[in-house]
């Protein structure tokens, strides 16, 4: 999970600088977007492969598959190259279903929100880490293009290294996904577009962030945005999340927070604090929504390995939508970035009825 997120953000805030030079903001949303496409894409077949094939096997491909998008990256700024690594990645990121599944096997459900809070705190984590790396990086080049080759090449040696550690890896077993097609509840559909709400927020307030912080403030601006996002999100993930499912107290608390940091990004003061505000309550609600619908999906009788499947194209589905909105309307204004997140977030509460906290 650490080595995808920091493959992942190794290219920002670098990507958006480079490519919003000469091409428009919504090519940079295509870019972020493209790699969401084709993760959601390999899901299912990857699931497939890793039940087939073993775990190690796949899991070894992937992190190849992952050298080589990062390896385009650092070669070329080409716009047509860059986007081609970005779906490269993309693929390769699909083992984050194998991984979150075998994980869940060993907590019981009750728990779910919170191991799925420290999944996203570990992967928030790491790409803290690779923000923070190639922001300094950035600063003490002055160059994003050569900052980004740097990152990038960093980045292919990284996952290099990681090779040695997949023999350690358990030998995993999986239910067939023969049910990857049994029909979807409507309280599912609901917890669906829930959790497609609470990801497209996510990434939505992550990816907009270097954009937003270079049109509010400054080109240094938008490297520290991004980290602020990550550090909030986490928060919320690992800290918070669990406590909310709990108490409605809590969760109303962080509409309050939610709103405070939404209203400080478009202003040059306050950018930084109001990503890292806002990323705290939309962290709170995503791993809440995401084990919500994995329970509701295998009620309706489809294998883990299935409902993570469902979870995990939701959660794609969002990235996708959440940085082409929120580079769309930043071409509007920061404002409406901001209000893109908003929005998203309120189809995340306001859809279907809340989900009840598992006792078992």
């Amino acid at each position: 999970m650490g080595i995808e997120a920091l493959a992942y953000s190794v290219a920002l805030p670098h990507l958006p600088l480079v490519v919003g030079r000469n091409a428009p903001w919504w090519a940079v949303g295509l870019l972020f977007g493209g790699y969401s496409v084709m993760q959601f894409v390999a899901i299912g077949p990857i699931g497939r492969l890793a039940e087939r094939h073993g775990v190690r096997r796949v899991t070894a491909a992937c992190l190849v598959g992952t050298a080589v998008g990062l390896m385009m990256t650092a070669l070329s700024t080409n716009y047509w190259i860059l986007l081609g690594g970005r779906l490269v990645d993309g693929v390769s990121a699909g083992t984050v279903v194998v991984v979150t599944t075998s994980v869940l096997a060993r907590v019981p459900r009750a728990e779910w929100t919170h191991t799925l809070g420290l999944l996203s705190g570990v992967r928030g984590t790491a790409g803290l880490i690779g923000i923070l790396a190639t922001a300094g990086v950035g600063v003490a080049i002055g160059d994003p293009v050569v900052g980004l080759r740097t990152m990038a090449w960093i980045g292919t040696g990284l996952v290099g290294a990681s090779l040695v550690l997949v023999p350690r890896l358990p030998s995993l077993a999986y239910a067939p996904l023969t049910t990857i097609n049994t029909p979807i509840g409507t309280v599912t559909r609901y917890r669906l577009i829930s959790h497609f709400g609470a990801q497209a927020a996510q990434a939505g307030l992550l990816i907009s962030a270097p954009g937003v912080g270079a049109a509010v403030a400054s080109v240094k601006v938008g490297f520290y945005c991004p980290a602020a996002a990550i550090i909030g999100l986490a928060v919320g993930q690992a800290l918070v999340s669990s406590r909310a499912e709990r108490s409605a107290t809590i969760r109303t608390l962080m509409i309050g927070v939610l709103t405070l940091g939404l209203v400080g990004i478009p202003f040059p003061a306050t950018v930084v604090a109001g990503f890292a505000v806002a990323g705290v309550a939309i962290g709170s609600l995503a791993p809440r929504l995401q084990a919500a619908l994995i329970r509701e999906r295998m009620a309706d009788g489809i294998s883990a390995v299935g409902a993570n499947v469902l979870a995990g194209r939701g959660a794609v589905a969002g990235q996708v939508a959440g940085p082409m909105i929120g580079y769309a309307a930043l071409s509007w204004s920061p404002s409406m970035a901001a209000v893109s997140v908003g929005l998203f977030v309120l189809l995340s509460n306001l859809v279907g009825p809340q989900p009840e906290v598992p006792t078992e």
